[in-house]
C-alpha cells in the first residue's frame, strides 16, 4: 500500500487505498468486481460494484496521486475505494 485517503463531503463519504504491486484487473478479480466503469478516464479498465443502495466498491487502474500542497505525485498500479452516499 502506497497511500490511503478518506473524504467526507456533501453527499458522500469515501475511503481509498492506493496500491503499488497489484493491477486494477487483478484487484477487481480478487474482490469480485466485474462491471466496467465506462465513464472512468483511465487507460486501462476501471471497475465498480454496487454493494447496497448507498455503497459502491470501485477498483481503478494505474494513475498518479497528487499530494496536496507538496507539488509531488506518486505513481500507483491500482486503487480500491468504497463510496457511501449520505
Amino acid at each position: 500500500m502506497l497511500a490511503a485517503d478518506v473524504t467526507d463531503s456533501d453527499g458522500e463519504k469515501k475511503i481509498s487505498v492506493y496500491l503499488k504491486r497489484q493491477s486494477g484487473k487483478q484487484m477487481a478479480k480478487k474482490l469480485g468486481v466485474s462491471k466496467i466503469n465506462e465513464f472512468a478516464s483511465t487507460e486501462e479498465a476501471s471497475y465498480f460494484k454496487e454493494t447496497s443502495k448507498k455503497t459502491t466498491l470501485m477498483v481503478g487502474s494505474a494513475d498518479e496521486l497528487h499530494i496536496s500542497n507538496s507539488g509531488k505525485s506518486i505513481r500507483f498500479n491500482s486503487a480500491v475505494a468504497c463510496q457511501m452516499i449520505k
